[in-house]
C-alpha cells in the first residue's frame, strides 16, 4: 500500500506538530520517522546513509541502533526491523512502498516537508503512485518560517555551526533561490493544484496552530475523512522547537526584501489577516530597518 495523505510542508510551520497527533490516532498508521524524503531526494548512495552529514540518515542511524540494543524483547524489534528497510536497499519506488504496512484498514499517511517545493516533474512522480491522495500544506510567514529553519539546520552542521559563518555567508544562504523557493508558496500551490486540483489539497497556518491547535487538528481530520478523538488526545503545544542562538536583525531588511514578492502573491491568494500582517511585516522592515521583538517570533 501506498500514503492516503502526504504533509508536504512548508518546513517550521507545525509539521512536526502533526506527525505527532496523527500517529497518536488509533486510525491512522505513520512511519516510525518523519521526513522519508524519497521525492525530494532520491538518489542517495548507501555510503552516504551510512557516513553522510544529511540530518534525516543520522537520525535514523541513530534510532536503528537504540532499536537494536532492545530488539528483540519489546515493541522497538518492529522499529529495528522498519529503520533496517529504510536505510539499507537501494532507493526506488518498490523500496518506497516496502515502507509501508501491505494491508491497514485506516488510513496511512507520510510528512515530508521537502514535498512542497517540488518541481512539477517531482508531483507528477507523486501522483503517478498516488494518483488519489490528499495533501497538507502548512504556511508560514516566509520571513520567520527561514530564520527558524535556519536556527534548526544550526543544530546538525557541527563542527561548523551558523553561528560561526560570517554575516556574508548567512546573508546568502537566507535570501538564496532555494530559500525563498520554498518560500513562494502560491508558486508551489500551482504546480501541485495543476496536477492535483485545489480540492486534494488542505492549506492551513501556522498562526492557526498558535490559537488554537485542537480545531486545527480537528479541520485535518475531517479533510482526512478520520473520525474525531478527545480534546486530551490531541497535543496542542509546540514540538521541534528551534533555539534563539543568534540575533536576526542585521538581515531583516535583505529577507524582507527578499521574500517581499511572494508575500504580497500569498495575501492576494488568501486573503486573510494572517497575509495582511505578512505584508505589513515586511514592508515596515523594509522602511525602518528592523522590528522589535522579531526574535522571539521565530522559534
Amino acid at each position: 500500500m501506498l500514503p492516503d495523505f502526504l504533509g508536504i510542508g512548508a518546513p517550521r510551520t507545525g509539521t512536526t506538530w502533526l506527525y505527532s497527533n496523527l500517529a497518536r490516532h488509533p486510525d491512522v498508521w505513520m512511519p516510525p520517522m518523519k521526513e522519508i524524503h524519497y521525492f525530494d531526494r532520491p538518489n542517495r548512495s548507501l555510503r552516504s546513509r551510512l557516513q553522510g552529514p544529511f540530518n534525516n540518515d543520522r537520525n535514523a542511524r541513530r534510532r536503528l541502533l537504540t532499536a537494536l540494543k532492545s530488539a528483540p524483547w519489546n515493541w522497538r524489534r518492529n522499529d529495528a526491523i522498519w529503520l533496517s528497510r529504510f536505510i539499507f536497499p537501494p532507493r526506488s519506488d518498490r523500496w518506497y512502498r516496502s515502507l509501508f504496512p501491505a494491508d491497514y484498514p485506516g488510513r496511512i499517511g507520510e510528512i515530508t516537508p521537502g514535498y512542497a517545493h517540488l518541481d512539477e516533474e517531482g508531483v507528477e512522480w507523486i501522483h503517478s503512485m498516488m494518483p488519489d491522495a490528499k495533501m497538507i500544506y502548512f504556511l508560514r510567514n516566509p520571513i520567520e518560517m527561514a530564520w527558524s529553519l535556519t536556527l534548526r539546520l544550526n543544530r546538525h552542521r557541527r563542527p561548523y555551526p551558523v553561528e560561526s559563518w560570517s554575516k556574508e555567508r548567512l546573508l546568502r544562504h537566507l535570501t538564496a533561490s532555494a530559500m525563498t523557493r520554498i518560500g513562494d508558496y502560491v508558486g508551489n500551490l500551482k504546480r501541485w493544484e495543476k496536477v492535483y486540483g485545489p480540492d486534494r489539497i488542505l492549506v492551513a497556518f501556522h498562526e492557526d496552530l498558535k490559537k488554537d491547535p485542537v480545531a486545527l487538528y480537528r479541520r485535518v481530520l475531517t479533510f482526512l475523512d478520520l473520525r474525531d478523538v478527545d480534546d486530551q488526545d490531541i497535543i496542542a503545544g509546540r514540538v521541534n522547537q528551534g533555539s534563539p542562538v543568534l540575533d536576526p536583525t542585521p538581515f531583516l531588511p535583505a529577507m524582507a526584501a527578499s521574500y517581499h514578492d511572494g508575500i504580497v502573491r500569498a495575501h492576494r491568494r488568501f486573503q486573510n489577516g494572517y497575509t495582511a500582517q505578512w505584508i505589513e511585516m515586511a514592508e515596515r522592515t523594509m522602511r525602518e530597518g528592523s522590528i522589535g521583538g522579531f526574535a522571539n517570533q521565530t522559534r
